[in-house]
């Protein structure tokens, strides 16, 4: 995390990076559902749902990691 630049910075990083995966967490609850009303593909549901949200997060870190103009976050 050097791209952050203060030790504020690294720990607002990890709080919002924290409340994102809350966030993932609970959407992917809602999308696949509870596993009892699922069944057996509920983990098949879940886990891509999971997959799926990280790698755009994935996209979003390495946009800010590469963002050399005013306004990014650092």
């Amino acid at each position: 995390m050097t791209w952050l630049k203060t030790p504020a910075k690294k720990q607002a990083f990890k709080d919002a990076q924290l409340k994102w995966i809350a966030l993932r967490d609970a959407d992917c609850l809602y999308q696949a559902g509870k596993p009892e009303d699922s069944g057996s593909i509920w983990p098949l549901l879940q886990s891509q749902c999971l997959a799926d949200q990280t790698r755009v997060r994935l996209k979003q870190l390495q946009a800010y990691v590469a963002c050399r103009e005013e306004g990014c976050p650092r």
